[in-house]
């Protein structure tokens, strides 16, 4: 993995130490952090989704949504669908995998460019909105 300039890791501390100090809902901290970071990588729209996932397998479920930048409801339609679509199966079982512990991943790390840029979840959903690259956080799920 890649070393994090110097610049960039103030940066990203104070980022930090911002979103801590503000008053707000945990969804207002999660757009001002996922601001901040768009603004430092120059990202044009970041995406979070929360999922509930299923034990068995199943397509998971997703309960929170949060986005930043400009976005169509075009846009925001096709990333909602083309994260829980069938063919994003095989992409959910990859990032399942490591998540009965906290985990944070990049795109690459859970699957290959060669398996990614071929992927019908790329070229049908992710592609048409314009969606590069992401970071994928799982944790286990305490509780019921």
């Amino acid at each position: 993995m890649d070393a994090i300039p110097a610049q960039d890791v103030r940066e990203i501390i104070r980022l930090l130490g911002q979103v801590a100090a503000q008053e707000g809902d945990l969804p207002f901290k999660r757009r001002l952090l996922l601001d901040g970071l768009g603004e430092l990588m120059q990202a044009d729209y970041w995406f979070w989704v929360q999922f509930k996932d299923d034990l068995n397998g199943d397509r998971p479920i997703a309960f929170s949504l949060v986005d930043g930048g400009p976005a169509s409801p075009a846009r925001r339609t096709k990333l909602a669908e083309g994260v829980s679509a069938p063919a994003a199966a095989f992409l959910n079982a990859r990032l399942r995998r490591g998540s009965e512990r906290h985990i944070t991943r990049r795109r690459v790390d859970v699957v290959d460019d060669g398996l990614w840029l071929s992927s019908e979840v790329q070229q049908q959903y992710f592609e048409p909105a314009g969606f590069g690259e992401f970071l994928s956080i799982g944790m286990k799920s305490y509780g019921s």
